[in-house]
């Protein structure tokens, strides 16, 4: 039996670990702290790539982790917004 995890597995790991840093960027944002996620859009732009080059039975077990990450990315988008208003105030109130 092979123990080699496949490509598929491979890009589900990755996948899962975005999905992990985005959730801590958010968090982080909720706190006032920006991290640095400038290497983000490159890092899912291979990964997303990568997925598309598999065959499409290899890539049907991905379509919820893709998602998942996808409403992730929205929810930083959105925390984003809603940092950048508290900024606005605490200006506004200086």
């Amino acid at each position: 039996m092979n123990n080699v995890p496949s490509i598929a597995q491979k890009l589900e790991t990755a996948l899962d670990q975005k999905i992990e840093k985005l959730e801590q960027a958010i968090e982080s944002t909720k706190q006032n702290k920006i991290m640095d996620i400038s290497s983000m859009e490159a890092e899912i732009g291979a990964l997303c790539q990568n997925i598309m080059t598999l065959p499409s039975e290899d890539t049907k077990p991905l379509e919820f982790k893709m998602a998942e990450m996808i409403s992730r990315l929205e929810d930083l988008a959105n925390e984003i917004v809603a940092y950048q208003q508290r900024l606005t105030a605490q200006k506004e109130d200086l």
